[in-house]
């Protein structure tokens, strides 16, 4: 009786473990542990009275996913595996088209595009710029950035500084797609001291 009793407990115990343990990676991959100074923008963006009308209908970010609608229907989601912190939607590589920029942020630093002398890729959230275009009346992937390296708080663009960075510590920088990728022009603003 009193093996029975400890082999109940030893299950119950492992059990409690096991759940205690599914429920901390399932936590962990929808990005409950996060950095706390991450601002989750919720927008939408209404491109319908757009001239030209060469792009979809609208673009919204709502729960951490961008959907865009074109004739009123959803052509493209952000991928599940990909939390979007914020989007803009503005001509990036200088074609006179507009391009859909994610701030994002992935498990990994990598994805598919692992450098072959990397063995495996870290289990581990990394912060990320994701490039589409719109062709064929849906989005298309142009350039999927490795870990940005920085803690990026929030970005914006203009046609002057083009595309601007600000991290936590208040530090902006200027980036600009000059022939493959974002290169940095320059530092715009320093951050705070102390």
């Amino acid at each position: 009786m009193k093996k029975r009793k400890r082999l109940l407990w030893i299950l119950i115990i492992t059990g409690a473990a096991a759940l205690a343990a599914a429920l901390v990676f399932v936590s962990w991959t929808k990005g409950a542990f996060l950095p706390s100074w991450i601002q989750w923008k919720e927008k939408s963006l209404d491109l319908s009275g757009m001239a030209g009308g060469s792009g979809p209908d609208a673009i919204t970010l709502d729960r951490r996913q961008v959907n865009v609608i074109y004739n009123s229907e959803s052509v493209w989601q952000s991928p599940d595996n990909v939390l979007v912190q914020d989007f803009l939607w503005c001509d990036i590589d200088h074609d006179e088209e507009n391009e859909l920029i994610l701030l994002c942020w992935r498990i990994g630093r990598y994805g598919y595009a692992r450098p072959f002398w990397v063995d495996r890729d870290e289990f581990a959230w990394s912060q990320h710029i994701y490039i589409y275009d719109w062709q064929n009346e849906t989005i298309h992937p142009v350039w999927m950035a490795s870990d940005i390296g920085m803690d990026a708080l929030s970005f914006e663009f203009n046609d002057t500084d083009r595309l601007i960075i600000t991290e936590t510590d208040g530090r902006q920088t200027a980036w600009d797609w000059m022939s493959w990728g974002l290169s940095m022009l320059r530092e715009v603003r320093a951050g705070s001291e102390g």
